[in-house]
């Protein structure tokens, strides 16, 4: 992974300013950990960023609202082999925010020093 976007991306699961939700990369006003990374990727214009109202947002020329788009993937130097989400200790990040109940600074620590 490209170290200067991981940093960005620990930064901004530490920061606050994202409220944590599961399900979807961003709804209702909260993101899962790979939400935060895309909020992040259209903000640098990396990736497109649509609108879903209430329901919140989707990424990329695929509009999509529970994986990593590709555009994401290759801006954040993560492996075409993560197939939408990224794997530590082999489980997938989204496991881990979603089912196992990390938080976003367990998940920080984790992508700190497995990523």
């Amino acid at each position: 992974m490209n170290p200067e976007i991981k940093d960005k991306w620990i930064t901004a699961l530490e920061s606050g300013e994202f409220e944590q939700g599961k399900g979807s990369l961003a709804d209702n006003g909260r993101y899962c950990c790979l939400g935060v990374l895309c909020e992040l990727a259209a903000r640098e214009g990396a990736v497109q960023r649509f609108s879903l109202g209430a329901r919140g947002a989707a990424y990329g020329a695929l509009k999509l609202t529970g994986v990593l788009p590709t555009e994401v993937e290759e801006w954040a130097g993560l492996p075409a082999s993560c197939h939408g989400a990224p794997y530590i200790m082999d489980m997938s990040i989204t496991d881990w925010n979603d089912h196992k109940g990390k938080t976003f600074n367990e998940l920080a620590i984790m992508i700190k020093e497995h990523l």
